[in-house]
């Protein structure tokens, strides 16, 4: 009896370690590729770090002069932020028409609509830069040669030297055509899940579509339209693909783009950390990044969870 007991002990132990086995893999990689880096750059960032010369310890100087005299970083930060208050807008309101489009079921080729919407946001940043740049094109560009017959401009410009919101708007269409398609996307999970009973009694009350949309749809979409903000503020903050692919797709290197409304907080980083080598200068310029996103998120989150106490009142 004694035996079976110590046999049924030995084999549950040696059951026991076959989950840290399974999870060695995973734990190994991820501290390896993420914990690490994340560490050594903090590390990096406390030092005159520069490709070809010695690292050179200088404290938190690179995180001083980064927000006290390096007017590029604050340039790029504004950049960013005016992007993320259009982009973040548009995309909710486009992608939520979108959604109460493509929600009826009887409407035909739903599914073929619903892909063709969400087939840009698959789509690798690339291919959208090579089909903007020809579209923004000066000379063969359908966006210029479209100005140029309604009148708007007497020739093609080059959209890169042309005025700073001109420049934007460029870059503002280029993302919302991307993204629509995922916020599109999360709306229609979110529509899903709302009761046909909803919609049903208040099509028997006499509500138009119109109405519902705006009395029913909407804020019981609530909770996907603040998960929608939060994730999209983080991610364009850190925003680098779409205007350095549009720069270099328009034939303006990258180098050229310290003066131009494209250059965002990531562009910037880019510059730095890889153009010049200034290794740590990049890295207290990412762990800056990484400081005000969080700032931003929790006063976002404030914002939202006020609100929703607000309404809960109400």
């Amino acid at each position: 009896m004694k035996q079976s007991k110590n046999t049924a002990s030995s084999f549950d132990k040696s059951l026991r370690k076959w989950p840290y086995i399974f999870l060695a893999p995973f734990i190994l990689s991820y501290i390896s590729f993420f914990v690490f880096p994340t560490l050594y750059s903090l590390y990096m960032s406390f030092f005159r770090w520069n490709v070809g010369e010695k690292p050179k310890f200088i404290g938190i100087d690179n995180y001083i002069k980064l927000f006290t005299s390096d007017s590029y970083f604050w340039k790029s930060v504004s950049n960013t932020f005016i992007l993320m208050l259009f982009v973040i807008p548009l995309c909710i309101i486009v992608g939520l028409f979108l959604a109460e489009l493509l929600f009826n079921e009887s409407l035909k080729f739903r599914g073929f609509f619903q892909i063709a919407n969400y087939l840009p946001y698959v789509t690798t940043p690339v291919a959208v830069a090579i089909i903007f740049s020809l579209l923004f094109d000066q000379k063969i560009g359908v966006i210029n040669l479209f100005l140029v017959k309604i009148g708007i401009f007497e020739q093609g410009i080059n959209w890169l030297t042309a005025p700073s919101y001109l420049q934007r708007i460029m870059l503002i269409l280029m993302i919302l055509w991307q993204w629509a398609g995922y916020y599109m996307l999360i709306y229609l999970a979110g529509m899903s899940s709302i009761s046909a009973d909803v919609y049903e009694a208040a099509r028997v009350d006499g509500a138009s579509r119109i109405k519902i949309f705006f009395k029913i749809t909407v804020p019981l979409l609530n909770n996907v339209t603040f998960f929608l903000v939060i994730t999209s503020v983080i991610y364009t903050l850190q925003i680098m693909d779409q205007p350095y692919l549009l720069l270099r797709g328009l034939g303006q290197g990258s180098q050229q783009s310290l003066e131009k409304p494209l250059m965002t907080v990531m562009v910037y980083f880019y510059e730095n950390c890889l153009r010049q080598g200034r290794l740590g200068y990049g890295a207290a310029l990412t762990y800056s990044l990484f400081m005000i996103i969080l700032v931003f998120t929790f006063f976002t989150l404030f914002i939202i969870r006020k609100r929703g106490g607000n309404n809960e009142e109400n």
